[in-house]
């Protein structure tokens, strides 16, 4: 109930904000998800609307405020351009382009709200029988989980068509979990003075397009030469990562992991890529023997032994494969697919040594994060006061972020493929 209450109350708020900006505009854009259920923050709806968001700066020069809340993403902007022109503008993107049918974008003139039938386009329909939408929300003619899953089928349909699309929706949706124990989410920096939701969207609209030029790596070449282009181009995507965020580290550690898959099944296909992971990985021993740089991984297997990133890579990502994704697909039909991803990253947080947590805590910390990770996992009212927690003792388990962003990846892009090699086998 009172999810609902707050969502009316930010209503009637952003009217008045409506009618505020008016005075100084000739128009006012809305932009929201079309999703159902009370709780609209999710993977989906978070890459829906920013991909629509993008798009709209690009092709109508808008810029978008945002906001978050249990009423999904919604942006509001203001233009000097004329209401019903920009009204034809934006009803085109929400029929032609392929997630535009889950957007409601909004003009208010001075005149009011200008409608769809007053310029002569029809209702818009349902996503599932094409009846008037209106009338099948009102009568909720349809089950919520099959509309959900409708959505949610169309949103990998449409980012599986490149890896730039695959890596903006794996990152997208490692940013949307909400708590998330000391990182960053679309509500809190964290633990991090150094970087918000903002900060993390710039690094993955600066990185992701980089991930298409995997497709033009040579495959008929050794395991080792191939890696070794994949380490070129990783530290070329650093490079625009740190470019783009003035120099803080968002996304290091994603980098290397989608990297590295999508490197394995382009080298390979869907073939025991589990495998190829591990055989590709082989290079990265000597990082240890002869270290470039101390990074905490380095710096931790050299003092206790505990391999870090580079070694799940050189066990083939084994954890995501046998444990994770498993996991992931078992509680996948849980109603609200952001408690899908906190409980996966939850699971992730008692698997993996994150040295991204024995930096800032040691092993202490760890095998404390590890412990009441497992605890709460299933219990989702304790979530909120263990993320405060480990607010309080400064941990964020970034290393777990990025492979929960792996599990997300492999099980929504390749799992299909992956099963069947594994039935074959």
């Amino acid at each position: 109930m009172k999810a609902n209450i707050d969502i009316l109350t930010r209503r009637e708020q952003r009217q008045q904000d409506i009618l505020k900006r008016l005075r100084g505009c000739l128009s006012v854009i809305t932009l929201k998800v079309n999703y159902p259920g009370n709780q609209k923050l999710n993977a989906f709806t978070f890459y829906v609307a920013h991909t629509i968001i993008d798009l709209l700066q690009k092709q109508v020069n808008l810029t978008f405020e945002v906001e978050y809340s249990n009423e999904g993403v919604v942006g509001i902007a203001q233009s000097f351009e004329d209401s019903i022109k920009l009204k034809h503008e934006l009803i085109a993107i929400e029929s032609t382009h392929p997630l535009g049918r889950f957007v409601d974008i909004d003009v208010i003139g001075g005149d009011g709200a200008i409608k769809r039938i007053d310029l002569g386009y029809r209702e818009r329909l349902c996503f599932l029988c094409g009846e008037k939408a209106h009338v099948c929300v009102r009568s909720q003619k349809h089950d919520m989980s099959r509309v959900k899953q409708f959505v949610h089928q169309c949103v990998i349909d449409y980012a599986k068509t490149s890896n730039q699309e695959m890596v903006r929706f794996a990152a997208m949706a490692e940013l949307s979990v909400h708590p998330s124990f000391g990182l960053v989410t679309p509500h809190s920096s964290g633990i991090h003075q150094d970087m918000d939701v903002n900060t993390f969207l710039t690094s993955i609209h600066a990185i992701a397009p980089w991930f298409n030029h995997i497709r033009s790596v040579d495959k008929n070449q050794s395991e080792a030469e191939f890696f070794n282009q994949l380490r070129q181009l990783g530290i070329e995507i650093e490079r625009v990562m740190f470019k783009a965020t003035n120099n803080i580290n968002t996304h290091k550690g994603f980098i290397f992991l989608m990297l590295l898959v999508l490197g394995a099944y382009h080298y390979r296909g869907s073939h025991d890529l589990e495998n190829t992971i591990k055989q590709l990985a082989k290079p990265l021993i000597f990082d240890y023997d002869h270290p470039t740089d101390e990074t905490p991984g380095i710096t931790w297997k050299q003092s206790h032994g505990i391999l870090g990133i580079r070694g799940l890579a050189m066990n083939g990502l084994n954890v995501v494969f046998s444990e994770l994704i498993p996991f992931y697909l078992e509680i996948k039909t849980i109603d609200d697919y952001n408690d899908v991803l906190i409980m996966t990253l939850l699971k992730t947080m008692t698997l993996i040594d994150d040295t991204t947590v024995l930096k800032r805590s040691g092993l202490e910390g760890l095998a404390w994060l590890k412990q009441e990770a497992q605890a709460v996992m299933k219990e989702p009212l304790l979530w909120q006061s263990f993320s405060n927690q480990c607010e309080k003792k400064r941990i964020s388990p970034g290393g777990s972020a990025d492979v929960l962003a792996v599990v997300v990846l492999c099980a929504s892009f390749f799992y299909d493929s992956i099963k069947e090699e594994q039935h074959g086998n």
